[in-house]
């Protein structure tokens, strides 16, 4: 069992340096594990994936919509994120309070539902033996949940909505930075804009008719995917998909919104006021999407920034400079456009602007000439051990398969994964932090100390 410690990883860690991992380039690929994988579609257009492993007795279902809020209509923010809430309710053969009941009493862990800017995906693990639990649930959703929405169950969601979105993020230091964020990194007119605001408020008024409208539309067999993992026979697995999602018919089809506009030309900076107790700096681009070239090389430079394998910006701010005391870098990666994100938060008697000064001599330097073998090498090999860790779990693992699926990856998804990565080299990260990483057009926060502003921030200037 791989566990989480630090001697586990350091075993790791050997294990992937005597793979060949920990030494980037073209000519020292790495064979991974084979994980043996069926795919397969129904006719209504529901594609099933099945990776059986037989050495365990539960079975890990996922259920992914590829609908998020770019999908939303204009001016109802926040209905991608309503329409989960409501599925997990109450169905047309399933009563209000009875989902989570009816999982529970299977012995099910890890049920719970998801919504981000493309996708919507529900997740459970069972039993072996009750695989068809959770199956009947979805399919129930799938094809008669729109029969039993009423306006009362519309309501009462959303004003669960709104009391979540007030202890997430108004009820939290600086909370709505993230919301801030994303307005200014994805221009007005790109599907992403508007992707945080899930606050209720755009969903006032809004009635039966009009919920139904956008489940049909979106929430169909042919826009999902179906995907079990753990111990379970395929052929057995693919009949009971058959039994239950087969007869539902296809949806109307239609493209969904792909218009992606780039980012504002020259750096916006934001001020925004909060109740925090210390000053802190956020700076984000729009970056490479998923899949996309230099994506790949901005998920290593995040290791390579704030990992403690390497740590560039973490040493300099917060070890050599002092003006930090913590520091984070990362990149968010979705189908249309990805951030990468730097935060900083100012260590006592320091500002925003020695933050940023740092972390752009940092960049500037990475520019100029890569980072030197050891630290790439020890980035990558951060990176793909951190990754494998988590996909010891059997949900994290069909996950990746779905993922991997919506990219057209075709054998070994694994392989294929840790392939994209032992490409990396010390140029290839020099060039993607000069293309995707300009530092005259991004966006920078300064998040400043407030006692009279809200909790969670508020937004006091912007230029330009």
């Amino acid at each position: 069992m791989i566990g989480g410690s630090r001697t586990d990883r350091a075993r790791w860690a050997a294990l992937l340096l005597a793979l060949g991992v920990a030494a980037p380039g073209p000519a020292r690929a790495t064979k991974a594990p084979a994980t043996p994988v069926g795919r397969l579609m129904l006719g209504n257009g529901l594609t099933v994936i099945l990776g059986p492993d037989p050495e365990i007795p539960v079975v890990a279902a996922e259920l992914c919509y590829r609908v998020g809020s770019r999908d939303e209509p204009p001016g109802r923010a926040g209905l991608a994120a309503l329409v989960p809430r409501l599925m997990v309710r109450a169905t047309t053969h399933v009563a209000e309070g009875q989902y989570d009941r009816a999982l529970d009493s299977v012995g099910a862990v890890d049920s719970r539902w998801s919504a981000d800017v493309d996708r919507t995906c529900f997740h459970t693990t069972v039993p072996t033996g009750e695989l068809a639990l959770p199956l009947w649930l979805w399919s129930d959703q799938m094809g008669f949940w729109a029969g039993r929405v009423d306006q009362r169950l519309i309501d009462q969601t959303l004003t669960d909505v709104r009391n979540e979105y007030a202890q997430r993020v108004e009820n939290v230091p600086a909370g709505h930075l993230f919301e801030l964020v994303t307005a200014a990194v994805y221009p007005s007119g790109h599907p992403y804009h508007r992707a945080a605001l899930e606050n209720g408020e755009a969903l006032r008024g809004i009635g039966v008719a009009e919920v139904r409208a956008f489940v049909q539309s979106h929430y169909t067999p042919d826009r999902a995917t179906l995907v079990l993992v753990g111990g379970l026979e395929a052929a057995s697995a693919a009949r009971l998909a058959q039994l239950y999602f087969g007869s539902i018919g296809r949806g109307p089809g239609g493209p969904r919104p792909s218009a992606a506009p780039g980012p504002p030309a020259g750096e916006t900076h934001l001020q925004v006021a909060a109740r925090v107790e210390t000053a802190q700096v956020v700076v984000a681009w729009q970056t490479a999407a998923y899949y996309a070239p230099g994506d790949v090389e901005l998920d290593v430079l995040g290791e390579l920034l704030t990992g403690y394998r390497a740590g560039l910006l973490r040493i300099k701010l917060v070890d050599e400079l002092g003006v930090a005391t913590s520091v984070s870098a990362r990149q968010f990666s979705h189908a249309l456009g990805s951030i990468f994100e730097i935060r900083a938060t100012a260590a006592p008697g320091h500002t925003p602007a020695e933050l940023k000064q740092a972390i752009d001599g940092v960049l500037r330097g990475l520019q100029a000439g890569g980072p030197n073998q050891y630290l790439l090498g020890g980035a990558i090999s951060g990176y793909v051990i951190d990754k494998l860790f988590g996909l010891e779990g059997r949900a994290a693992r069909a996950s990746f398969l779905e993922r991997c699926d919506s990219q057209g990856v075709t054998g070994d998804c694994l392989q294929a994964w840790m392939e994209r990565y032992m490409l990396v080299d010390a140029a290839r990260i020099s060039a993607a932090v000069s293309a995707q990483l300009p530092l005259d057009r991004r966006v920078v926060i300064d998040v400043v100390p407030a006692a009279d502003a809200p909790i969670g921030g508020e937004l006091r200037s912007r230029s330009p």
